[in-house]
C-alpha cells in the first residue's frame, strides 16, 4: 500500500543542530527520516548561535518545504525564573515563548494535517481548534526532573525555587498531555505522566538514542593497565554538572590515590566553570572540549561513567556506551526506562561506596568487564534501534485522516 503524503508542521524550541546531545539526535533523525516520505515545513526559536547555523541546517535537510523561524534570546538564570514565577510558568515555557512566532504560527496551523509538537514548551502555542491535529513529543517527563532537582538541592531558597517550577511543570504537562491527539514517550515517562493524572489513552512508545552505527565498530578489547575513565555529555546541562561535581567531589579522590595512573576525560562543549575548578584539584582530569571523531576516545577509555543524581527520561549517553561496548557505570537514574540488569549489561551505582566498589570491579575484573561489553550491545541491538522508533512514528501518522 502506498503511504498517503501528508502535510506536516514540526514545532521544536530550537534547531536540533549541530547534533551533539540526546534531545538534538532524537529531533534531527525524526525530521530527516519524516521529510523523505511527507511534506514537511519546520518552525522554531533560534537561540544562541542558531542564527548562524540556520542556512548549514535547511542544507542538511534539504528536502524540508518551508522554514519558519523567530530570533529569541531569553537565558535561564535568576531574573527570569522569577518573572516566570511571577507569571505562573515554568521557565522553560516563558523561555521559549515568543509573540512573534506566536503570531506567525496562528496564521498557518489550518494548512497543515498534522502539527508534531516537540517538546511539551511548544504546545503554549496550540489553539483549541487544532488540538486534533497534534502529537505531541514528550522528550522526558520534564516536572520529574525538576522534582527530583528539589529534593537533593541543600540550599533552601533554591529548593524552594525548584519545587515552585516542579508544581507549575506538571499542572501544564498534565493540562497538555490530555489535549493532545497522541503522545509519543518512553514507557518510564508515560508512567510517570499518568502519575500526574494525565488520562489521554494515545501513547505510543518511543525512545531517545543515539549513533547506532557504533554497533558496528570494532569489539573494544581488555587492557589490564588501561585505566582511563570516559564521561561525555552537555556541560551546561544542571543535571549532567550536578552529576559530575558530585562525582568529582566524593568519588575521585579514592580512585586516584588507589589507582595509579587512573585519569578521566570529561568530553563537551564550553564546561561549566564549576567543573573547571577540579582542573586546579587534579592533574589526572581532562577537559578535551567538543569532539566531532569520538572513536579514538572509546578507544582509549577503560570505562563510561554517567553519575546523575536527577534528570528523567532515556539517557542517550548511557546507550551510546551500549552501542560501543564500553561498560558503563551509572545511577538508576541514568539507567531508568533501559530493560538493564545490573551487573550484567551495566553498573549501577547510587552512593559514594557502589560508585567506587563498581569502577573499581571493572577496572580489575577481565570477565566482568567482557561480560558488559558484550551484553550491552547485544541488548542494544535488539531492544534499541532507529528502525522501530521510526516504525511508531509512521504509524502514529497513519492514524490521521
Amino acid at each position: 500500500m502506498i503511504k498517503q503524503r501528508k502535510k506536516i508542521l514540526f514545532l521544536t524550541p530550537q534547531l536540533p543542530y549541530p547534533v551533539h546531545s540526546g534531545g538534538f539526535i532524537k529531533s534531527y533523525r525524526m525530521l530527516v527520516h519524516l521529510a523523505a516520505q511527507h511534506d514537511v515545513d519546520f518552525a522554531s526559536l533560534l537561540k544562541g548561535e542558531d542564527v548562524q547555523l540556520l542556512e548549514e541546517f535547511k542544507a542538511s535537510i534539504p528536502n524540508i518545504m518551508q522554514f519558519f523561524t523567530v530570533p529569541s534570546n531569553i537565558e535561564r538564570n535568576a531574573i527570569n525564573i522569577l518573572k516566570a514565577n511571577l507569571q505562573f510558568k515554568p521557565i522553560s515555557f516563558y523561555r521559549n515563548f515568543s509573540k512573534q512566532l506566536d503570531k506567525l504560527l496562528q496564521t498557518i496551523f489550518a494548512n497543515y494535517d498534522i502539527i508534531i509538537v516537540d517538546h511539551v514548551d511548544m504546545f503554549q502555542y496550540i489553539p483549541k481548534q487544532y488540538f486534533h491535529k497534534t502529537i505531541l513529543h514528550q522528550h522526558n517527563a520534564e516536572y520529574v526532573m525538576w522534582k527530583r532537582a528539589a529534593e537533593v538541592e541543600s540550599n533552601f531558597i533554591k529548593k524552594i525555587v525548584l519545587f515552585v517550577q516542579f508544581y507549575l511543570l506538571g499542572k501544564l504537562e498534565h493540562t497538555y498531555c490530555n489535549q493532545a491527539k497522541y503522545i509519543l514517550a518512553s514507557p518510564n515517562d508515560e508512567v510517570e505522566l499518568k502519575r500526574i493524572g494525565v488520562r489521554n489513552n494515545n501513547f505510543f512508545e518511543t525512545y531517545h538514542l543515539g549513533d547506532d552505527s557504533l554497533l558496528h565498530q570494532t569489539p573494544l578489547v581488555f587492557d589490564k593497565e588501561n585505566k582511563n575513565l570516559l564521561y561525555i555529555g552537555t556541560l551546561t546541562w544542571e543535571a549532567n554538572i550536578d552529576g559530575l561535581i558530585w562525582f568529582l567531589d566524593n568519588v575521585w579522590q579514592t580512585l586516584s590515590t588507589e589507582n595509579k595512573g587512573i585519569s578521566l576525560t570529561i568530553m563537551g562543549k564550553n564546561p561549566d566553570k564549576r567543573l573547571l575548578k577540579f582542573k586546579q584539584q587534579f592533574d589526572n582530569i581532562i577537559f578535551p572540549g567538543f569532539i566531532e571523531n569520538v572513536e579514538p576516545y572509546f578507544q582509549n577509555a577503560k570505562l563510561f561513567i554517567v553519575p546523575l543524581r536527577f534528570g528523567s527520561g532515556i539517557k542517550v549517553k548511557v546507550i551510546s556506551a551500549m552501542y560501543r561496548g564500553i561498560p558503563c557505570v551509572t545511577s538508576d537514574i541514568g539507567a531508568e526506562g533501559l530493560m538493564v540488569e545490573n551487573g550484567k549489561q551495566i553498573m549501577i551505582a547510587n552512593d559514594v561506596k557502589s560508585y567506587i566498589n563498581a569502577i573499581q570491579t571493572l577496572l580489575n575484573d577481565e570477565d566482568k568487564w567482557k561480560t558488559i561489553s558484550k551484553e550491552s550491545r547485544v541488548l542494544a541491538q535488539e531492544k534499541y534501534s532507529w528502525e522501530a522508533v521510526f516504525k511508531v512514528i509512521d504509524e502514529v501518522i497513519t492514524k490521521f485522516p
